[in-house]
């Protein structure tokens, strides 16, 4: 798998090997790796720029805190590649915003249908938040807090306070009702409000000053929630971005290099020299058409 995929995509063998460690020391396994996970790496780091290392943390939570397989790990690709490109950050912030939220996140879930559709709302509302304006981090730990205190309040009167504000999270038999439901209830008890009758109402609430940053949000912006999401999922997948990088001579090329450093990796020096001499002679006839005059080029 890591000479196909150095064979394969923009990243070399090395590159590929390094990450496949990372996946590794966070505890997934080689056929979790060989599912999925480590195709999944190589997407997200070529479709968002960052680097092998980068990805691979970021799968590696995912897979951790989720609990999802090799084989379902396509998704955190692609939730991850939409949620940075749209909100406009990069892949190290999304990912400390997304450790901040997705172990409460998860807890929510009674089974990997649910866990997936809970990873997806974990991205959406990192990629949310941060594109009001809010870091990574503070986006994952603000809406944390924020939905503890409103599911679990600390005192009876906070919790006849939020029944009385119309705010509830759960349905009939208990389960969480998602992230959107969530910002909606919350607009809806907070929109119109001052900056100081917010601090007021949370006050009212039992909400901690933690989770002012996305309550501001949500009063005056929250309505525009289920239209980002949308706009988001409309994205390209990780695989589409990475296709599209790999596409033309750029990627070509990067094809190219990838290729010879598998070979070379496979037959070792028996056939350097040959290679050598070939790669020299396709270097001498480059360079010849490039001294050419621009005219005759264009005839070429």
């Amino acid at each position: 798998t890591i000479g196909t995929l150095g064979k394969d995509t923009v990243f070399t063998a090395n590159e590929i090997a390094g990450a496949a460690d990372t996946l590794a020391r966070a505890g997934v396994g080689v056929d979790d790796q060989v599912g999925g996970a480590l195709k999944t790496v190589s997407d997200i780091a070529a479709a968002t720029g960052e680097d092998m290392n980068t990805s691979a943390g970021v799968v590696a939570d995912a897979m951790a805190i989720f609990g999802l397989s090799g084989d379902q790990v396509a998704d955190v690709a692609d939730l991850t590649v939409q949620a940075v490109n749209s909100s406009k950050i990069g892949l190290g912030e999304y990912a400390a915003g997304f450790r901040n939220l997705a172990p409460m996140m998860a807890g929510f879930a009674s089974d990997s249908e649910e866990a997936i559709t809970l990873l997806d709302d974990t991205g959406q509302v990192i990629s949310f938040f941060t594109a009001q304006g809010l870091k990574g981090a503070d986006a994952g730990l603000s809406f944390s807090r924020m939905i503890q205190n409103l599911a679990t309040p600390s005192t009876e009167a906070y919790a006849e306070a939020i029944d009385a504000a119309g705010i509830s999270l759960f349905d009939a038999e208990g389960n969480f009702l998602g992230a959107e439901h969530a910002i909606n209830e919350v607009t809806d008890a907070f929109a119109g409000l001052t900056d100081q009758q917010i601090l007021e109402k949370m006050d009212q609430l039992g909400i901690g000053a933690e989770a002012l940053d996305v309550l501001q949000i949500a009063a005056k912006n929250g309505d525009q929630y289920g239209e980002f999401v949308k706009m988001m999922e409309e994205g390209n997948t990780a695989a589409e971005a990475s296709a599209i990088l790999m596409g033309g001579l750029g990627g070509a090329m990067e094809s190219l290099s990838g290729s010879m450093e598998e070979v070379m990796r496979q037959v070792g020096n028996t056939l350097l020299a040959p290679l050598e001499g070939v790669v020299r002679a396709i270097t001498s006839v480059v360079n010849a058409f490039l001294s050419l005059p621009p005219s005759v080029m264009q005839a070429v």
